[in-house]
């Protein structure tokens, strides 16, 4: 179905190129799914883009042969005029994006543009269109499709944003089905849904695919053939089966070494007191966060949903709490009400005793240097034309008085702490991986010295080698800067790993909490026993 043969991709401006892909061949047949894995900045996602031919013609040198089989006939991808690959793209050969947000248009809802490729490859009319797109976003597992068509994408969570992109891709039913990280922004269990419908959908079709994936795991299960990248190069391929039982390069030994079962960290309080003893940061009680929506496309009346629901915890200083549940069910919402970023609709959040809602400017301000947040994908939390070191120095120049000199010191001190160095100051944030954003944004978050740090998904976009640098950094950052921390992802074994309690959420309300070991080992509810089975 696709020969990729002797694939070389460079990027850059003008004279000044440098190569990511190198001499990089490889074939799937009908039917056939193929794993694509390495480390980020490996070149997996530009080979996919040059397959796609998406990459900007000015700013990028494709050569080789993309050969494409379609009915009877034989393309080369890399020599097709534009005309002839609207044709094909979307249609005969889909893509599933890493980035949802990106891959969406922000000012159209979420439904018309799934039913936007229907009415284009496949001819429908908007009802047509309408009726097959709530099909697909049943197929993808999405709850109530006829309110979700109508929002727009900032509207819905990452996991929902992620199912909209996969039933765009699968809507015609492609013959060439790329998967650029297909489940990276996915809990658990609807990771397993959305895995078993790509494998449906591949039998029931005989698709060919493209899968790419840090998380080996899913990579094991999901593939025929395994290709691994370092630099831009292929250094092994083997069948599945072979390549996990006997890894003969070192690198792709290292790749498997690092799943998270096999790391050795802990972001747990390392007090002399229990977590529980100490002095309470945090507490809610009974916060909830309502939205506005329409109940299907031909309905105007305003209803109302609960995003976040009488929601009440505690954090303690010097505590790792963990927030887990499928997407959709209030983790990200609950991060932003503690953040201010988004008002309340009713309930009270206390700051070390004190009611945030009646703080003054001047305590505003001191709060707000207290509680600080690392986001899920760094490239959207940093200004892609802002050096790093004036991105991190920001900060100290909103909550310190600091001198100029003082500050860019403290800078070059963090930028060393978070695994980076002093060269970086003057870099922007296109010139790093999406690692080293990462550390820029924990050390955005930690150069003030808060007493509250949010990860939401922090580690959920990163390869396997990179997530586990970053727990291990975060580690190590908490014993020079104590810091009590809400860690938010859909990964229950991270979660296992780095908290002290934890708290399971599903529509919204919290349905259980408790000691990180008893949720695991004792879990009371349905529901926490499915999110931990559905470990894969």
């Amino acid at each position: 179905m696709l020969a990729v043969k002797n694939l070389t991709v460079a990027l850059g401006d003008e004279n000044n190129f440098s190569e990511i892909v190198k001499d990089f061949s490889f074939n799937i047949a009908k039917g056939e799914t193929l794993g694509l894995s390495g480390e980020s900045g490996c070149g997996k996602t530009i080979t996919s883009l040059a397959i796609m031919q998406l990459l900007n013609k000015t700013k990028s040198k494709v050569k080789g042969d993309i050969l494409f089989t379609n009915g009877n006939s034989v393309i080369n991808l890399n020599d097709t005029p534009e005309k002839s690959l609207n044709r094909i793209r979307g249609k005969d050969i889909a893509m599933i994006f890493q980035e949802p947000m990106s891959a969406l248009n922000p000012v159209i809802k979420c439904g018309n543009q799934i039913a936007e490729v229907l009415i284009k490859h496949e001819g429908l009319s908007f009802k047509e269109s309408y009726e097959k797109t709530l099909v697909l976003l049943d197929k993808v597992n999405i709850q109530s499709p006829k309110e979700l068509f109508q929002r727009y994408p900032h509207e819905l969570s990452g996991g929902q944003l992620q199912r909209m992109v996969i039933a765009m891709a699968i809507s015609c039913n492609p013959k060439l089905l790329i998967a650029d990280e297909p489940t990276t922004a996915l809990d658990v269990t609807t990771q397993k849904v959305v895995l078993k419908l790509l494998k449906n959908i591949q039998e029931e079709y005989q698709t060919a695919m493209l899968f790419i994936s840090h998380d080996l795991k899913v990579i094991e299960r999901m593939t025929d053939r395994v290709v691994v990248m370092q630099k831009g190069r292929l250094v092994e391929e083997n069948t599945t089966a072979a390549l996990f039982k006997n890894p003969v390069n070192e690198y792709t030994q290292m790749l498997i070494a690092a799943q998270p079962t096999e790391l050795k960290i802990s972001t747990k309080s390392k007090s002399e007191k229990e977590p529980h003893e100490n002095k309470l940061v945090i507490k809610t009680k009974s916060l909830t966060k309502r939205y506005p929506y329409y109940k299907s496309v031909w309905e105007f009346k305003t209803n109302y949903f609960d995003a976040v629901k009488n929601i009440s915890f505690e954090l303690r200083q010097g505590e790792t709490l963990g927030i887990a549940g499928e997407s959709g069910s209030g983790k990200s919402t609950l991060a932003r009400l503690l953040l201010q970023l988004i008002p309340s609709d009713c309930g009270e959040i206390y700051f070390q005793n004190q009611k945030i809602h009646f703080y003054n400017q001047s305590n505003k301000i001191s709060w707000r240097k207290n509680i600080q947040i690392v986001f899920q994908h760094p490239h959207h939390a940093l200004d892609p034309l802002m050096p790093i070191g004036k991105v991190i120095e920001e900060p100290l120049i909103a909550f310190s008085n600091l001198s100029t000199t003082e500050r860019k010191t403290k800078v070059m001190n963090w930028l060393t702490k978070v695994g980076l160095t002093e060269k970086h100051f003057h870099s922007l944030p296109s010139e790093l991986s999406t690692g080293q954003k990462q550390r820029v944004c924990i050390a955005k978050a930690l150069i003030i010295q808060p007493e509250v740090v949010v990860f939401d998904e922090a580690v959920s976009a990163l390869d396997v080698t990179v997530q586990s640098q970053i727990l291990k950094l975060i580690s190590q950052l908490k014993e020079y800067t104590p810091f009590s921390s809400i860690f938010i992802s859909h990964n229950m074994e991270v979660l296992k790993l780095v908290c002290d309690r934890i708290l399971i959420m599903q529509n919204g309300e919290i349905i259980e909490q408790g000691e990180t070991e008893k949720i695991f080992t004792h879990p009371e509810e349905p529901y926490t026993r499915q999110l931990i089975d559905s470990i894969i």
